[in-house]
């Protein structure tokens, strides 16, 4: 991970060195919801998503930085226990909470498109570096026993991520605007070169501040 953030950072750096200062700098913080249409191992359909980003206008119509995303959801889970007694007799079973976490940092590239005098269209491509977690962990009742613990993790083993999403943005001053993101198609992509495609519907609010 450290080696992807230092790689991000040189590539943004030399962007950054080669651009006239007069260029502006923005941040773009966002923060929703999305559903995952193509995703059958998705526990829920809500998950939440908090995105970053550190850019810079190149000319009148691209924009390129650095972007950090962080996506989680979770819900509780029963059953039967797959740990069982030897002898016989109760049945054991399981009550946790099943939580799946996506977290990125990369870099991204964006166009914008003026819709109308404060409305402007932006698609976003981005390559990112991926670390996912899915675990499940919670207690083991044994009649009236309930001390007994358990924590499952599921490998995914995924290295890295890139996609594309859409969103707009409403002008209400030279430095600030409103942005929202409306749809994402996000590529996983594995250790053994097999890749997850995935459809979003985000609804994922922000603003943008912009500054030289």
């Amino acid at each position: 991970m450290k080696t992807a953030m230092l790689i991000c950072a040189l590539v943004f750096a030399y962007y950054a060195q080669g651009q006239r200062p007069s260029h502006r700098i923005y941040i773009n913080p966002s923060v929703g919801f999305f559903r995952v249409t193509t995703d059958k191992g998705s526990i829920n359909n809500t998950p939440f998503m908090i995105d970053g980003k550190i850019g810079m206008r190149v000319g009148k119509k691209d924009g390129i930085g650095l972007q950090f995303s962080s996506v989680s959801q979770s819900m509780a889970t029963s059953g039967i226990s797959s740990l069982q007694p030897s002898t016989g007799g109760t049945v054991w079973t399981k009550y946790g909470i099943r939580r799946q976490v996506a977290t990125s940092i990369g870099i991204f590239y964006e166009r914008f498109f003026l819709l109308g005098k404060h409305i402007d269209f932006f698609p976003s491509a981005y390559i990112h570096y991926l670390n996912y977690t899915d675990e499940e962990l919670g207690h083991i009742v044994a009649g009236s026993d309930s001390s007994m613990t358990y924590n499952n993790s599921i490998l995914h083993n995924y290295i890295g991520r890139f996609g594309v999403n859409l969103n707009l943005q409403y002008e209400i001053t030279t430095s600030f605007s409103i942005t929202a993101r409306f749809a994402q198609i996000d590529c996983r992509v594995w250790n053994k070169y097999e890749q997850h495609v995935f459809i979003e519907l985000p609804l994922l609010l922000g603003f943008k501040y912009s500054f030289k």
